[in-house]
């Protein structure tokens, strides 16, 4: 049975642009480097980053959710680096805060806490 994700691979336009988001304003660690694709790490997580151009583009699919201690300070980050955001920070019915962005491409992306017990 699956035990975890393991991977996300985004479709992107500007292969930099993407790079310099996840690495450079959320912070994840460039671990691999190849002329179209770049992989960078979240934990036991990667985020693959696919250029793509014109109709083999896909942006907005899927949605990658970060687990994050402060939603309102990365919300804060995230708002002086004039990334879009989606959704402000909420209390959802389930026990948590969230707030959801796009990434350069539109990705959608969403950082969330945990109020209470996950499960």
């Amino acid at each position: 049975m699956i035990e975890r994700v393991d991977a996300i691979i985004y479709s992107v336009v500007n292969l930099e642009k993407s790079r310099q988001f996840y690495s450079e304003i959320l912070g994840l660690e460039p671990r691999i480097q190849e002329p179209h694709f770049i992989g960078l790490g979240a934990g036991n997580l990667l985020i693959g980053l696919r250029e793509r151009k014109g109709a083999e583009a896909h942006p907005r699919l899927p949605e990658v959710v970060f687990f994050v201690r402060d939603v309102h300070l990365i919300y804060e980050h995230l708002k002086a680096h004039r990334i879009e955001i989606q959704q402000t920070p909420t209390e959802t019915d389930w026990g948590a805060r969230k707030a959801n962005f796009l990434d350069p491409d539109g990705n959608p992306l969403e950082i969330v806490t945990y109020t209470q017990a996950k499960w």
